[in-house]
């Protein structure tokens, strides 16, 4: 299976350059000061994308609400270890 296959949900796709732009900044983040405010912005476009899947109601929807939790937890992750 290829790593970097297409998400089918079109509010995704939308976001997904974002997503990619805010991991390339939280990784080549030098301190956790600056991944952690990258953190707060993937944090932010997460919850923005994850309200467009509120009354979306299919598998794919779902999958992708599994999805944006995943990149939330990892917000949060870097977020704890700023304190």
């Amino acid at each position: 299976m290829d790593a970097r296959q297409q998400i089918e949900c079109p509010l995704c796709q939308k976001a997904e350059s974002d997503f990619h732009l805010i991991n390339e900044r939280i990784n080549c983040s030098r301190t956790i000061a600056e991944k952690a405010s990258h953190a707060r912005e993937l944090l932010q476009k997460v919850e923005i994308v994850l309200k467009e899947h509120e009354n979306v109601d299919s598998g794919l929807a779902e999958a992708c609400r599994a999805v944006l939790n995943l990149r939330k937890k990892t917000a949060e992750l870097i977020l704890r270890f700023e304190k």
